[in-house]
């Protein structure tokens, strides 16, 4: 499999008042949760409805694309002022055709990051992170001594992916990981692959800090970070400070949490032999799981998470936020603190489209159309292509031509 991030972000800029005392921030956050928790609940459970004409014309595109590309299945949900509408087509499990439901569970990808860098700016808010400060100031002396440059890197060029860590060589990771499939990587082991593999490629030109050059061994080392500052394990990190805050009740840190009624199958040609096989059950480890990517979620969950972040100030104070947004130049158009930008045919957005272990997704706030978007499938085959195309189509249909 292929890490690949493919980002479809745009910057949105976020003004307002930053000079408040930090214990009325708080005050005021803690109002706004409480307000936000009620009405997120509220709105998971009674959505209000598309006209019937457009939701059969969403649908209908769903449907045919799951038919007409040979997938297991497909979730699209989409979240406007004007209303919500989840949809469905295909198979959860092949094997016992058990029906995909919209708000089953599904594998994140890369946009683990997100998740972890809000915990990261959370942390400087609360005077425990300084996101300039040397990342030696939390790591361990003898991984440190392995990372180029480490006393130089701060924990901000980790977030935007500006430390000049290269990205490995993918397919030979993977082979060692095919060998023995459910192993259990500690961060440790993982990095020392992640940083020998790419130490030795010299055929491939070396990174500068200060220069985008994305690398998993990044956010590995971030998650790694999180867990010295706080003493807990990331996933008890990410539930106190995200999930428990926003109700989120399918999100979870799959190599660190036990995952209650498990998530659904997904779909990839693991053996290299033309089929497509079950990379969930049983479990085959993803093994980069660990900060980088790892989070499991499903889509209500993840509409709650945009609108935490973007409209209701639950997570982040706006200062906080307007960092986040700050961007590095990169080839998919400027990546900030663990999310990203470019322009979309309907004006400019945040979200990501990626691909991990047996699924794809797209995740999309349209800020200038008040507009969310999440669209999965449970294969990691042919790339993104048939997620985007269903997404672009869904966009069509509510939108229209741009």
């Amino acid at each position: 499999m292929k890490h690949r991030i493919l980002v479809i972000l745009t910057v949105l800029l976020l003004t307002g008042t930053a000079g408040c005392r930090r214990g009325e921030q708080a005050q005021q956050k803690e109002v706004r949760l409480g307000t936000q928790q009620a009405t997120l609940s509220a709105a998971q459970t009674k959505p209000a409805p598309f006209p019937a004409e457009t939701a059969n014309k969403l649908q209908q595109m769903l449907s045919g694309k799951v038919e007409s590309m040979k997938l297991p299945g497909a979730v699209l949900y989409l979240s406007t002022s004007e209303g919500n509408w989840m949809g469905v087509a295909g198979k959860a499990d092949l094997a016992a055709q058990t029906p995909l439901k919209p708000t089953d569970r599904f594998r994140l990808g890369t946009l683990t990051e997100m998740f972890v860098a809000i915990v990261c700016l959370q942390l400087a808010e609360e005077d425990v992170l300084d996101l300039d400060a040397s990342i030696t100031n939390w790591l361990p002396a003898d991984l440190s001594q392995q990372i180029l440059n480490s006393e130089k890197i701060t924990v901000r060029q980790l977030l935007n992916h500006t430390s000049g860590l290269l990205e490995p060589e993918r397919e030979a990771f993977w082979e060692t990981v095919r060998a023995d499939p459910s192993r259990q990587w500690k961060p440790q082991e993982v990095l020392a692959y992640l940083l020998n593999d790419a130490a030795a490629a010299e055929d491939r030109p070396p990174s500068s800090l200060n220069d985008f050059s994305y690398s998993h061994a990044n956010y590995i080392l971030l998650g790694m970070i999180i867990e010295r500052a706080t003493g807990s394990p990331l996933s008890r990190v990410i539930r106190s400070r995200i999930s428990d805050r926003l109700n989120l009740k399918n999100t979870f840190l799959e190599q660190q949490e036990e995952i209650p009624g498990g998530f659904v199958q997904g779909y990839a040609d693991w053996d290299k032999d033309g089929a497509m096989q079950s990379v969930t059950k049983p479990l085959i480890n993803p093994a980069i799981g660990l900060g980088d990517t790892g989070m499991i979620s499903s889509a209500p969950d993840l509409v709650q998470l945009f609108r935490g972040l973007f409209l209701d100030n639950a997570l982040l104070y706006e200062t906080s936020v307007e960092k986040m947004l700050t961007l590095v130049d990169s080839d998919e158009g400027g990546y900030g603190l663990g999310i990203a930008r470019l322009p979309t045919a309907w004006g400019e957005g945040w979200g990501q489209i990626n691909q991990t272990t047996g699924f794809s997704m797209v995740a999309l706030y349209l800020p200038v159309h008040d507009l969310m978007l999440i669209a999965w499938t449970n294969t990691s085959d042919r790339n993104t292509e048939p997620v985007y195309e269903i997404a672009r189509r869904s966009l069509r249909i509510i939108l229209g031509m741009p």
